[in-house]
């Protein structure tokens, strides 16, 4: 499965369980595949972004093919987000099967479950 395939398999999951999510395609250049994007997280930024404001959750995932490695840029960018209490996942075709059959958990629809009124306060 390619990650382009893969990518598809979670954006029409998330979809399905009444998730919001955002892809920003790579462009490819002469020389190499390039993001346009600006600012001090845009290079290793995940490849989907998925929020539920019901739930007030908000997911990255990074995708990577069978063979794929993740790059220095995304573990830091992946790091900081983490660090910033963002929940993040690393995705491979192998783990499509077990993630899809978890989507319930991991991505559960809108009203699920009952979230405090207010979120809890950074440490």
């Amino acid at each position: 499965m390619s990650e382009a395939d893969l990518q598809r398999l979670i954006s029409d999951a998330a979809s399905a369980l009444g998730w919001r999510w955002l892809h920003i395609y790579p462009l490819r250049t002469r020389a190499r595949w390039a993001t346009p994007v600006a600012g001090s997280l845009g290079e290793g930024f995940q490849d989907l972004f998925l929020c539920l404001p019901r739930q007030r959750r908000l997911l990255a995932i990074e995708l990577k093919a069978a063979r794929g490695t993740v790059s220095a840029e995304q573990l830091t960018t992946h790091a900081l987000l983490v660090a910033s209490g963002l929940e993040v996942l690393i995705v491979r075709p192998a783990d499509s099967t077990t993630s899809c059959a978890s989507w319930p958990r991991t991505l559960p629809q809108a009203g699920n479950y009952d979230l405090p009124t207010r979120p809890a306060p950074l440490s």
